[in-house]
């Protein structure tokens, strides 16, 4: 009798694991030019990462204000199946209550990856080290239109390879969410506006290049912007109870004029099981409140893989 249930549950999560790897099928295509791009038989592949982030939000209007979270570096551990790729923090070089979190899928076709960082410091021009906390969702899904000759999941390292020099134009959807929160009694006094909230969402259109220099196809350098057309906007700033501005009074939603701009940019070396890269990662958005008020702000991802695949 137990060996019938162990022999079942081993079946089960035999058919689960096949159901898995049809649904990664989805995000493939059956045939591509082998000229331009190779599938390697490395599935599996495990390494660190060391991210670093920060940002800048400008603020202007009756009172400008600038809030610059510093540069600070996570150690993570990363491991990637098929086109399917985790990164988690395991040491922080920072404050102890920030937290950061990546996770993407990488098809041929088309792909999705999400980045979620807080932040509990933040530096502006009348206080550095302000308790400010900050918190940023990126979300981003692609769709590849030459996807028989630019390989996107090459941009990462540790999976398919790109083999010839290649373009594409890309699409896709994203979806953007900050919110910054002032406890700092003396930031307060000065700009009277105490939590400001940024939710976006659009479509995205851009075109993305993989250059692969040299005989031996070991580099990849890759280059891709994807400037993003807003259809959804629902935004607000929460004014200090001593605020006289209108503007900052005001209780409805404030939008217009928003633009997001994602930027990639990564170099790749991969060698039989070895890879490494360099990955940036620059969100750039404005956006435009009141009469003359206008938020602007720059997140700044950048991070060094090196893992081993197999």
């Amino acid at each position: 009798m137990l060996m019938c249930c162990r022999s079942s549950a081993e079946g089960f999560w035999t058919l689960q694991w096949r159901a898995f790897n049809k649904f990664l099928d989805r995000f493939d295509t059956i045939d591509y030019d082998t000229l331009y791009m190779s599938n390697p038989a490395n599935k599996w592949g495990a390494g660190t990462k060391l991210e670093m982030f920060t940002s800048q939000t400008s603020f202007n209007g009756d009172t400008a204000l600038i809030v610059e979270v510093p540069l600070k570096a996570t150690l993570k551990l990363s491991a990637h199946y098929r086109y399917l790729s985790l990164s988690f923090s395991t040491l922080k070089f920072g404050p102890q209550r920030d937290f950061s979190f990546d996770f993407d899928m990488s098809g041929r076709v088309w792909g999705f990856d999400f980045i979620y960082d807080r932040s509990s410091k933040g530096n502006t021009p009348r206080k550095d080290n302000a308790d400010i906390k900050k918190k940023t969702f990126d979300l981003n899904a692609y769709y590849v239109l030459q996807n028989k000759k630019f390989c996107y999941p090459a941009t990462r390292g540790g999976d398919m390879e790109q083999r010839h020099t290649a373009g594409s134009p890309l699409f896709g959807l994203t979806y953007y969410y900050y919110n910054i929160n002032i406890l700092d009694t003396a930031v307060l006094s000065a700009f009277k506006i105490k939590e400001v909230v940024v939710n976006n969402g659009g479509l995205s259109a851009g075109f993305g290049i993989n250059i692969v220099p040299g005989a031996k196809k070991r580099w990849l350098i890759h280059l891709s912007a994807m400037p993003t057309l807003t259809v959804f906007s629902k935004n607000k700033m929460v004014p200090t109870k001593d605020a006289d501005d209108d503007d900052y009074k005001s209780t409805d939603d404030w939008f217009s004029d928003r633009v997001l701009l994602p930027v990639r940019a990564s170099v790749v070396y991969h060698h039989n099981h070895f890879y490494s890269s360099f990955y940036s990662f620059i969100n750039w958005s404005k956006t435009d409140y009141g009469e003359s008020h206008s938020a602007t702000n720059v997140d700044m991802h950048y991070s060094i893989i090196v893992g081993w695949s197999w």
